[in-house]
């Protein structure tokens, strides 16, 4: 019976009056479901476009589209319907999305796309396989983007899906090519009708495969094949078709491993001329569990000479009767009609120029030595697909300067000073330095003085003596003790000559006479030690010194050049790269900046720089020529 379900997936009726109910299943594609049902029956109330209707209790189910309506005797309504795997086509990947490479398996990039459902209606299940291809959609459905994950793929591979329970689970298995048959159909058994169809106009045994790009830069295959740009079929094909080229062109491909994967199985796939077989036969005992998509079937009319085992690619099934169709292919036909589209009838959407060579060029001049080279920085874009060539222009001249002198203000400097108390250190003991002086230790022992001996003075009696005689003292002088006494004379007003403290002898008068005095002596002096304190301090307070530096230079203007630099040498991404013996070159950067992958590195600066064997002025003129993507998400 066919049931009908709302928006929510709640069963709402059961259309008891359907006829002509039958299921297309085609492999990797969308199902379809086909049905009828009179007009005027009450249940047309709940087909709505977009609700589900489901074979119970074991069909898949199918989202309802078009209605057409019979007009005749039996007015029917007639229902297509599609399998709710279109869901899938409501979102899109918008703008531009990559995914893959090195890393990233198979189940992440399926993941990826079944992520951007706003619903969550599909979950991936089953992934068997496992590859690291890159992807790269934009403005694309999520449904298309799924089913070209495996297309790149050299293996057979076949989409299956469960909608018995929710969310519906979505697998990518392998599709198994030599299993025993799982159904046989038999000329005068269950075998109505057989029609064969044999295409060989799409037949190719040289392919040219061709990516992302346009001339020169477009993507190929022969840095992974050799060096050669097409794939061929085995000689035994050749020797039987001979050589039948085609390009096969298809811009969805980013890289060369997917590129390679994808050719070889199409080759597969067009190197013997296409045939299919469609088979009508009548539903016997246990067929039906083995009528599936994907699935052996061995087909027997000796009749007509055909006995073979093939994959069912299509498969009809009638609900309400018994019988169905099948139809199966040694190659689906929608990649035959692909490459012939391609090949043959270049489509405008897919030939169209997705990108353009561009050239540009950068340069830098000025001063250098064989200390400070002269350094030019470029940076190549992430979206330049490929770097054809990369060339610099170098030139070194004389040295220059722009005037003899230049001006100089000056200005007046002004340095602190911290100021403040600076002291020495006393000095004392038997030995002591510092502070400016010293002390030194005196023994001691016996002093011995010479004797003085005054000339005699004689008074003349005009003088001291006679009748002109006054009264006068004199005296020793007392210096220390008893022991140290010196002689001393005094004038006529009693004033001390010489010396002061004296002990006087009391006035008197002498008459006219001279005299000698002898004073020498003896002076014992015990050990001593004369200690010497030269400390002190000076206050320093704070204050400042002043600079005036201020002054100034005529200035010549000019272009003045020096040096004769006759040799230079190139770095590039900071390596030496090679040294020239002369004052210019011009030289291919490109295979210098290859890194370990093959690769230039993208979205990153490099740089040239060019060091002079002494004073030079030079000048540096990078051209990159390459391929730009002609996508992007700014406009500025």
């Amino acid at each position: 019976m066919l049931a009908v379900y709302n928006l929510s997936r709640q069963r709402v009726a059961i259309l008891e009056n359907a006829i002509d109910i039958a299921e297309t299943h085609q492999l990797n594609a969308i199902w379809q479901l086909t049905f009828s049902i009179p007009a005027d029956d009450p249940k047309n109330d709940y087909l709505h476009p977009m609700h589900y209707v489901r074979w119970e209790p074991d069909g898949e189910l199918y989202r309802i589209l078009p209605i057409d309506l019979e007009q005749g005797e039996t007015g029917l309504l007639s229902y297509e319907c599609e399998h709710v795997i279109a869901t899938l086509m409501d979102n899109v990947l918008f703008g531009y999305h990559q995914i893959g490479n090195i890393g990233v398996f198979t189940r992440t990039v399926l993941q990826y796309v079944l992520d951007k459902q706003i619903v969550k209606n599909w979950v991936l299940d089953v992934c068997a396989f496992n590859r690291q291809f890159e992807y790269a959609w934009e403005q694309e459905n999520l449904l298309s983007a799924l089913f070209s994950v495996p297309k790149c793929f050299n293996a057979e591979y076949i989409w299956t899906w469960d909608t018995s329970t929710y969310p519906w689970r979505l697998s990518l298995r392998e599709l198994d090519l030599t299993s025993i048959p799982a159904l046989y159909i038999r000329a005068s058994k269950n075998m109505l009708k057989l029609t064969r169809r044999s295409d060989p106009k799409n037949l190719c045994t040289r392919l040219y495969p061709l990516g992302y790009g346009e001339g020169v830069n477009q993507l190929g295959i022969k840095e992974l094949n050799n060096g050669v740009p097409y794939l061929q079929s085995p000689p035994n094909i050749v020797a039987k078709y001979g050589i039948i080229e085609r390009v096969w062109v298809d811009r969805r491909y980013h890289n060369q491993p997917e590129l390679l994967g994808a050719s070889q199985s199409m080759l597969r796939n067009l190197q013997t001329p296409f045939e299919q077989y469609s088979v009508e036969f009548t539903q016997i005992r246990g067929d039906p569990e083995h009528i599936n998509v994907g699935s052996r079937v061995r087909i027997h009319d000796p009749g007509n000479k055909v006995d073979m085992i093939d994959t069912i690619v299509q498969v009809t099934v009638f609900r309400d009767k018994p019988g169905g169709r099948i139809e199966v292919a040694n190659a689906s036909e929608n990649i035959a009609q692909t490459v012939a589209d391609l090949a043959d009838r270049q489509r405008v959407e897919t030939t169209y120029s997705q990108g353009a060579t561009q050239i540009y060029s950068v340069s830098v001049q000025d001063n250098a030595d064989n200390q400070n080279g002269l350094r030019l920085d470029f940076y190549i874009p992430p979206d330049m697909i490929h770097v054809n060539r990369l060339y610099c222009k170098i030139r070194m001249e004389s040295f220059r300067a722009y005037s003899k002198a230049t001006e100089s203000g000056g200005q007046i400097s002004t340095t602190p000073a911290g100021g403040g108390t600076t002291s020495s250190a006393a000095l004392s003991g038997t030995t002591a330095s510092g502070g400016g002086g010293s002390a030194t230790v005196n023994g001691g022992g016996i002093r011995t003085s010479s004797a003085i001996t005054l000339p005699s003075q004689n008074i003349q009696n005009d003088d001291l003596g006679g009748t002109n005689a006054k009264n006068h003292n004199h005296g020793l002088f007392k210096m220390g003790d008893e022991n140290n006494m010196y002689l001393a004379i005094v004038n006529a007003a009693n004033t001390i000559v010489g010396h002061t403290g004296y002990v006087p002898s009391g006035a008197h008068i002498h008459g006219a006479h001279d005299h000698t005095i002898d004073t020498s002596f003896q002076v014992q002096i015990p050990a001593h030690t004369h200690g010497l304190s030269l400390s002190h301090s000076h206050d320093n307070p704070s204050h400042t010194h002043q600079l005036d530096t201020r002054h100034g230079h005529e200035i010549t203007p000019g272009i003045y050049r020096s040096g004769s630099s006759n040799s230079f040498t190139v770095k590039v991404n900071g390596i030496v790269r090679q040294i020239f013996n002369e004052t210019s070159a011009e030289l291919d950067i490109l295979p210098w900046l290859i890194g370990n992958d093959g690769m230039i590195s993208r979205g990153t600066w490099h740089n040239v720089e060019v060091v002079p064997n002494g004073l030079a002025y030079i000048s540096n003129c990078a051209y990159i020529q390459g391929f730009i993507q002609s996508r992007g998400e700014v406009t500025v």
